[in-house]
C-alpha cells in the first residue's frame, strides 16, 4: 500500500505541494515515519497555499488576506483514491515586503479511516524587488501528527513585465528538516526540495501556470529512495470580483520504479484584504 501526504500548498500561501511517497506494511518504521513527517511538513513548505500554484509574493502592508482549499490525490483509474485534504491559511503584510503567515491542514486516506493533520507558521522577506527579478527568502515552523519541521527556502523570480502582466518563470529550493517526537526527538530526516514553475497572465485577472518538482533525501536510510521525480501540475488562477481568486489545480505525480500514473487536483480561494472591508 502507498502512504501519500500531500500539504501543499503548500506549497506562496497561495504556492503547490511536494508530494514524497513511502510503502509501508502493517506498521511503520522509524525511518518511513521521518520520510511521513517530512513530506508532510510540506505541505506547508510555500508562503502560499499548497494546493494552489503560484510564485511567492508579499502581501501588502497592513491587508489580511483569507485562503482556503479542497484537494484530492491519488487517483488511478476507477473510483479508489489516496487522500482527501482540506487546508486554510491567513496571510498578513507587517510591513512592506514581509509578511507573516499561519496555515492548517486536516486530511484523511481514501478509506475515510486515518485522518491527519498539523499546522504552520512562517515568514516571508523579499529584499530585492525589481520589475523583472525578484528574490525572495522564506522560513516555516510546521508541527502535527507527523512530528516537528523547519523549513528554510529561497525562491529567484523573472517576470517579463512588471507586476506580473504577461509572463514570468520562477524557481525554489527548500530545505526539510524534520523530526520524530515518537522517537523522542532523536529521529530526524532531511531533503531538498526543488521547483521550477513558469506563469502566463493572458488578460487581467486570468493566469495560467505550469510547475514541476523533485526532491531529494539529504541523509537515506538503507534500500531508502534518494531521488523522488515529483510531479507535473497545470493551475488556472481566475479573479471573481474585486478582491477574490479562485484558485484550480489539476496535478500528474510521475511515475518511478514501476509506479502507476496517479492524478490529482484541488479548489480554493483566496480572499483579498477582508480586514480592509
Amino acid at each position: 500500500m502507498r502512504y501519500y501526504f500531500v500539504l501543499p500548498f503548500v506549497v506562496p500561501m497561495g504556492q503547490g505541494c511536494h508530494r514524497i511517497r513511502i510503502e509501508r506494511g502493517s506498521s511503520m518504521t522509524t525511518a518511513s515515519k521521518l520520510l511521513a513527517a517530512t513530506a508532510c511538513a510540506m505541505l506547508f513548505v510555500a508562503p502560499a497555499s499548497v494546493l494552489a500554484l503560484d510564485s511567492t509574493e508579499t502581501f501588502p502592508e497592513g491587508e489580511m488576506d483569507l485562503e482556503f482549499f479542497l484537494g484530492l490525490h491519488g487517483l488511478k483509474g476507477g473510483r479508489h483514491f489516496d487522500g482527501l485534504e482540506f487546508e486554510t491559511s491567513l496571510n498578513y503584510g507587517v510591513i512592506d515586503r514581509f509578511s507573516i503567515y499561519g496555515r492548517g491542514q486536516v486530511g484523511s486516506d481514501g478509506d475515510f479511516d486515518a485522518v491527519s493533520g498539523g499546522a504552520a507558521f512562517g515568514i516571508i522577506g523579499n529584499p530585492l524587488d525589481t520589475d523583472h527579478f525578484d528574490f525572495d527568502l522564506m522560513l516555516e515552523f510546521g508541527f502535527g501528527d507527523f512530528g516537528l519541521a523547519l523549513i528554510p527556502s529561497v525562491e529567484l523570480n523573472f517576470d517579463l513585465k512588471p507586476d506580473l502582466r504577461l509572463w514570468g518563470v520562477y524557481i525554489r529550493i527548500e530545505q526539510i528538516l524534520g523530526a520524530d517526537m515518537d522517537a523522542g526527538g532523536s529521529g530526524f530526516q532531511a531533503f531538498s526540495a526543488v521547483t521550477a514553475g513558469t506563469y502566463w497572465t493572458i488578460k487581467d485577472g486570468h493566469k495560467l501556470l505550469a510547475e514541476y518538482d523533485m526532491q531529494f533525501a539529504n541523509n537515506p536510510a538503507a534500500g531508502e529512495r534518494v531521488v523522488d521525480v515529483g510531479r507535473v501540475a497545470l493551475g488556472y488562477n481566475v479573479g471573481i470580483g474585486s478582491n477574490v481568486d479562485m484558485i484550480n489545480e489539476i496535478h500528474c505525480d510521475v511515475p518511478q520504479s514501476g509506479e502507476k500514473p496517479a492524478f490529482g487536483f484541488s479548489v480554493g480561494f483566496k480572499v483579498h484584504a477582508i480586514n480592509k472591508r
